[in-house]
């Protein structure tokens, strides 16, 4: 409801401020109810001993280049967040994946396109993991495959992003649990190659935080293992929000 205003801009900030209220709101209900969803967790599934964890890694944005910490920087990645997915269950499936994205906020009846954001997200994450999250007031947050938007601007031969452009994805929460956590989308990362430099086909910044704990900032980050590799009591599990200075 906050991004629905039509004053967001001037309340809440610009995109990338936009960008992580949306996730702190989400973040901080949904670590409100853990007791909730542990119970649906344990009631509904199939895994023995389900672990949950959710973390949200969060900073001001940066962007100069002389800053030595991991940090998304449009011009450099096109990116303003990730999703980054693990899943380590014996026996059953072993995963990481991640999601690189731009969001975008459509203010206007639309808004201005930048094509060199475009392909840097497209360079660095491939088609397989650029995203852009889009809303406005009339529309929820909404994710759609940067291949999408490429064919979208091409077909219509225009420099703007309008209304039609929402029905070429999904509502985040669908995305998220569908997409995403259905391993329908994102870039894979395989741990036998991990090496103290990334290999050619991951995504740098984001393979530093996963094999070497160094994020960069608005990460969101969703783990799934069971009780047997972290020794805890089956449930879900969300930290207090990392705040990256």
């Amino acid at each position: 409801m906050d991004l629905s205003r039509h004053d967001a801009r001037d309340t809440l900030g610009d995109e990338h401020t936009q960008c992580q209220h949306l996730f702190t709101k989400i973040y901080t209900l949904m670590r409100g109810r853990q007791q909730e969803l542990t119970e649906h967790l344990l009631c509904c599934s199939k895994v023995r001993d389900p672990v949950v964890e959710l973390r949200y890694y969060r900073s001001p944005v940066r962007r100069s280049r002389s800053i030595k910490s991991p940090q998304f920087i449009e011009s450099e990645t096109g990116a303003d967040f990730a999703l980054t997915l693990q899943i380590d269950l014996p026996d059953i499936l072993q995963a990481e994946r991640s999601v690189l994205g731009q969001a975008k906020v459509l203010d206007s009846p639309s808004a201005q396109f930048n094509e060199d954001q475009l392909n840097k997200l497209l360079d660095v994450g491939g088609p397989e993991s650029a995203t852009y999250m889009l809303w406005r007031a009339d529309y929820p947050p909404t994710i759609v495959s940067a291949e999408n938007i490429e064919s979208h601007i091409r077909t219509q031969g225009a420099s703007r992003l309008g209304p039609l452009v929402f029905t070429l994805g999904k509502p985040l929460a669908e995305f998220f649990c569908d997409g995403f956590l259905g391993l329908w989308f994102g870039k894979d990362y395989d741990p036998k190659k991990e090496c103290e430099e990334p290999p050619p086909e991951s995504i740098g910044i984001l393979y530093h935080f996963l094999h070497r704990g160094t994020p960069p900032p608005n990460v969101v980050h969703f783990g799934l293992s069971s009780r047997r590799e972290l020794r805890v009591r089956p449930g879900v599990y969300i930290d207090d929000i990392v705040d990256i200075p």
